[in-house]
């Protein structure tokens, strides 16, 4: 039954095309687990130790292949008590595989990265309606820019689940004595028991 449970889930997973699973209440770890080895994703080991709050175990890691824009990095915390699921976290951030200063962008490239949160935002709120957004809210949008953009979307479906997604896309760098201010390409999908 398990089986047949996981068949259909992925199956239905696949076929909207979607890459991700809001449902943290109704799937297990070990589903996700498996969706990810059918994605052929690549289980990462952690390089730092995460303290998330008392019970939570390590997140187990994920990397997703990605085209045009930085591969995912999927997270997923839960209790070491019952490997039930408190948050995920999909990330796409040129930062997690190039870490240099002044890392500018092409303008084709940021217009994907934008084009990939429009197209998850719009998946979200098929499902959970229109979220409550906020633009260019970081300090970051005070500087004139001629391709920036950030955005936060957050959906509350019920008493006990947020899901929130992020972009900023900026080429802006500064550099004043200690301090660096480097271009972000980022978007950040989280879901979570609250």
């Amino acid at each position: 039954m398990k089986k047949l449970i996981f068949t259909f889930l992925f199956i239905s997973i696949a076929a909207l095309g979607q890459e991700f699973n809001l449902e943290i209440h109704k799937t297990s770890l070990f589903d996700y687990i498996k969706i990810e080895e059918k994605l052929g994703s690549i289980r990462l080991e952690n390089e730092s130790r995460y303290y998330s709050g008392e019970g939570i175990a390590q997140p187990i890691r994920f990397l997703r292949k990605e085209e045009g824009i930085p591969n995912c990095i999927v997270s997923y915390q839960f209790y070491e008590k019952d490997s039930a699921l408190t948050q995920i976290e999909y990330e796409w951030d040129v930062y997690n595989f190039e870490k240099q200063d002044n890392n500018q962008k092409s303008e084709e490239f940021e217009k994907e990265l934008i084009s990939k949160y429009e197209n998850l935002k719009k998946e979200i709120s098929k499902k959970l309606g229109q979220p409550t957004t906020k633009n260019n809210y970081s300090n970051l949008a005070k500087y004139k820019q001629e391709l920036f953009f950030e955005e936060n979307a957050t959906w509350k479906p019920n008493d006990t689940t947020k899901v929130e997604l992020y972009i900023t896309v900026s080429n802006y760098y500064e550099k004043r004595g200690m301090v660096t201010i480097n271009p972000v390409h980022r978007i950040r999908l989280y879901i979570m028991k609250i």
